[in-house]
């Protein structure tokens, strides 16, 4: 089972196959199993082969009460949340622990779904255990009524268990079940785009249990998550991008008020569904009479909306359609970042900015260049509104994509920064001497505590990413040459902080408190310079004639003693940097 590029597609394919009909036989296999059908709610789940794959169907016993469980427990409306907080007390060992993320800490799901799933998780992970090392093999499982949100919440279990490869074949199918959780445990569920297509929800017009949630005001905090399936007499529809799909089911439940419902029984409801639906595929568009002068996207709505038995003479229609349309562009703008692509595009810009790295040795180097607006190379004239242009599209790029790594879960986000690990840092060294250049130029000090923190937070995670990499064992071999670009991407504003020093020590007005942190700052700066030098991390750009290190030596080298004999003042004093240098650097030293 391979994933899908759309809801509709994995709809389609699960419509057409047999997979909803060998799921709903799981489900009624479950409940012809059933010892006791009487007694309190309980859920019992039943684990068969059926040709290629593994069957986990999960029903509420007794089927005939569940309706009016919902419609009697929790504030009147079967709707009663509990928290993660709670849930940490609740239920031993806490298995969605996995679940909250930086962005949503907390979150807050059905009570009686989470009552009967902790009512047998002693069993549940027995089977997910069976279930993990069953390699390359489908994973269907599916659920009825209470047992599909059962179903859901021990798919995101397994979600959280499973190998990369074997999430592939797993796909959770639920019939007539109500809606589970809140805004943030569907936000947690978003952040992991590989998880919502494994759930398709089978949703009937006329079954009420699906309808627990919606149709009352108080519990608008319910929020769907996975692929809808909305089904009506004659047609479905497939709904994904969550606000949408709650807008149709809340137009879908105001069509069929609960007493018009034909039946209550919901297993005979879902099994209507089956005799009409196979032949059938998702709705995708026809013709029909409503608004000639409607957008492509307007039209495929109501077509949707038609098809589940939404009336378009409706007077709310219009403004059903358009809420949609607005939510459906919204959620398009926010899920059109694509960070392999767009990394490919960012290359030319590097490229771009490596190029004139490389143009400016002969002018003291690319971060002194673009600080003093010196630009030509050679006869070609290099623009600082092209510099600034491609800096500011990578800016962009990789401030977004820092912000993508951080919504996401733990081992999402490693996962995710590891693989942009190394052109994030490539970035970082490159681009931020160009920032900190801007910000000494314009008269500011202090960059690396305050500056950065104020404005460029996205390199100080970029950086965060590099050291966590280092405490994983995954630090780089030791060098013997310098590194093209210096491995601190602050270096070049620890030397202006130098630069500062000296003038405080030399301007005769400084306080003495201001001469002796500036000393000492010196102090520190010397033996880190060094530390940098023996490891072979700092570039050889930095001891270009005219470059601001090298003036900043200049000064320093009249402040310091006659008989300083510092690592750092042998090293320059002897020219000891000549040998330390990469050969395209020796003819501008």
């Amino acid at each position: 089972m391979n994933k899908f590029c759309c809801g509709e597609e994995l709809a389609s394919l699960v419509v057409s196959s047999d997979l909803l009909n060998l799921s709903w036989r799981a489900i009624l296999d479950c409940y012809s199993s059933l010892a006791d059908p009487g007694g309190p709610l309980s859920v019992v789940f039943k684990a068969s082969p059926y040709e290629d794959a593994i069957f986990v169907a999960f029903v509420a016993s007794p089927p005939a009460s569940t309706l009016h469980h919902l419609q009697t427990q929790g504030g009147g409306g079967g709707g009663d949340f509990i928290s993660s907080e709670e849930l940490r007390s609740f239920l031993p060992g806490f298995p969605f622990d996995f679940i909250c993320t930086k962005l949503n800490p907390s979150f807050r799901v059905h009570r009686a779904a989470i009552a009967l799933f902790a009512s047998i998780v002693e069993q549940l992970n027995l089977l997910k255990l069976q279930l993990c090392s069953a390699t390359q093999t489908r994973l269907i499982i599916t659920g009825h009524s209470l047992g599909g949100s059962v179903a859901s919440l021990f798919t995101l279990w397994l979600l959280d268990s499973l190998s990369s490869k074997d999430k592939k074949h797993l796909l959770c199918i639920t019939f007539g079940s109500p809606l589970v959780g809140d805004h943030s445990f569907q936000q947690a569920i978003s952040e992991r785009p590989s998880w919502n297509p494994c759930f398709l929800h089978v949703v009937h017009k006329h079954d009420p249990i699906p309808w627990s949630f919606i149709c009352q005001q108080i519990h608008v905090n319910y929020k769907p998550f996975g692929i809808f399936l909305l089904c009506s007499e004659s047609n479905c529809s497939c709904f994904e991008q969550p606000e949408a799909t709650l807008m149709a089911m809340k137009a879908m439940s105001s069509e069929v008020a609960q007493s018009q419902y034909p039946s209550n029984n919901s297993v005979e409801i879902n099994g209507q569904i089956l005799r009409w639906i196979q032949p059938k595929t998702v709705r995708q568009g026809t013709s029909l009479p409503w608004n000639l002068s409607a957008t492509p996207l307007q039209a495929g709505i109501a077509i949707q909306l038609g098809a589940i038995g939404v009336d378009m003479k409706n007077s709310n229609f219009n403004s059903l359609v358009t809420n949609i349309e607005r939510n459906l562009a919204s959620a398009f703008k926010r899920s059109a970042f694509d960070p392999s692509k767009k990394l490919n595009e960012m290359k030319k810009d590097m490229t771009f900015l490596e190029w004139y790295k490389k143009s400016m040795v002969g002018e003291g180097g690319y971060y002194d260049s673009f600080k003093n607006v010196q630009f030509q190379s050679g006869e070609k004239i290099i623009s600082r509104q092209e510099i600034i242009k491609h800096k500011k599209i990578l800016e962009r790029y990789w401030k977004r994509m820092v912000e993508e790594a951080e919504k996401m879960p733990q081992k999402e986000g490693i996962a995710f920064r590891t693989r942009w690990l190394y052109a994030g840092t490539a970035y970082r060294r490159m681009v931020e001497p160009l920032d900190i250049a801007e910000y000494y130029r314009d008269g500011k000090k202090g960059y690396r505590h305050g500056g950065r923190v104020e404005k460029f937070k996205h390199y100080i995670q970029l950086e965060k990413w590099v050291n966590e990499d280092k405490l994983q064992g995954c630090s780089s071999k030791p060098r013997n040459k310098p590194v093209s670009l210096t491995e601190d991407s602050c270096f070049w504003g620890d030397v202006e902080e130098a630069v500062i020093s000296c003038k405080v020590l030399g301007d005769g007005q400084s306080s003495i408190e201001e001469k002796t942190l500036s000393r000492d700052y010196l102090v520190r700066f010397e033996e880190y310079v060094m530390k940098l030098i023996h490891s072979y991390l700092v570039s050889s750009e930095i001891f270009l004639e005219g470059s601001t290190f090298r003036q900043w030596w200049v000064e320093y080298n009249k402040i310091i003693e006659p008989s300083c004999t510092s690592p750092l003042t042998l090293f320059m004093k002897n020219q000891e940097y000549r040998a330390y240098i990469c050969d395209e650097y020796r003819a501008y030293v």
